[in-house]
C-alpha cells in the first residue's frame, strides 16, 4: 500500500530518474562497444571524427539492417560485451562517412537507374534541400547525399509520420522558416542541442 501511494506521490519524479538511468546505462554500452569494435582507439575510421553522439557502427558486410531487425541496441550491445557476438565485421564510421560507405558499396543510391516514385521522390527531395540553401548550414557540404531537412523546432520525427512526403511540398510553398539544411552529422548533433 505505501509503495503505491509514494508511486503516486512521486510518479515524474521516478520517470524522470528512470529516464536518466537509461540513458546513462545506454551510453556506457555504447561506449563500452565502441571500445571493443576500435579497440580502445574510438574515431571514424574514414575522417577520425572521434565525436561519440556522431559515430555509428557499420557492418562491413551490409547485413545491419537484417541483424538489426527487431533487435534493440541494448541487445545488441550486451550480446557483443557478453561475447556472444564477435566485432571483427564491424567498424565505427560518423554518420557522414557511413553514408558515404553506402553509397560507395551500392547499398544506397539514387539518380536515373530508378524508376517511377522514387525517381520523383529523390527529384522533390533535391528541389527542397535547394530551397533551402542547399547546403549544410554549419559546415557548407553541398553533397546531396549527405544533406538533410531539419526541423528547426524539433518534432521531425512527428512530422515525418504524419506527412510524410507532403513535408516537400510544404516547404517547396513557401513555409521554410521552420526548416533548414544540415549534413549528417550535424543534424545528429542539433538533436543534442
Amino acid at each position: 500500500q505505501y509503495n503505491k501511494q509514494y508511486y503516486k506521490i512521486h510518479r515524474l519524479e521516478l520517470l524522470e530518474y528512470s529516464k536518466k538511468y537509461n540513458r546513462e546505462n545506454y551510453q556506457k554500452k555504447k561506449i563500452k562497444v565502441f571500445k571493443m569494435i576500435s579497440k580502445n582507439n574510438i574515431k571514424c575510421i574514414s575522417c577520425n571524427l572521434k565525436d561519440v553522439r556522431v559515430l555509428q557502427i557499420n557492418h562491413k558486410n551490409g547485413d545491419g539492417h537484417i541483424e538489426m531487425n527487431g533487435l534493440n541496441y541494448y541487445s545488441f550491445f550486451n550480446s557483443i560485451i557478453n561475447g556472444k557476438r564477435t566485432v571483427s565485421d564491424l567498424d565505427l564510421r560518423c554518420a557522414n562517412c557511413n553514408i558515404l560507405y553506402e553509397f560507395e558499396c551500392g547499398r544506397r543510391g539514387f539518380g536515373v537507374s530508378w524508376k517511377g516514385l522514387a525517381a520523383f521522390a529523390t527529384i522533390r527531395r533535391h528541389k527542397t534541400i535547394q530551397k533551402l540553401g542547399g547546403e549544410c548550414v554549419d559546415c557548407h557540404i553541398k553533397d546531396m547525399r549527405l544533406l538533410q531537412i531539419n526541423h528547426i523546432k524539433y518534432g521531425g520525427n512527428k512530422e515525418r509520420k504524419s506527412i510524410g512526403q507532403k513535408l516537400y511540398t510544404k516547404i517547396l510553398n513557401g513555409n521554410c522558416k521552420n526548416y533548414d539544411v544540415r549534413c549528417a552529422n550535424h543534424n545528429i548533433l542539433y538533436g543534442y542541442s
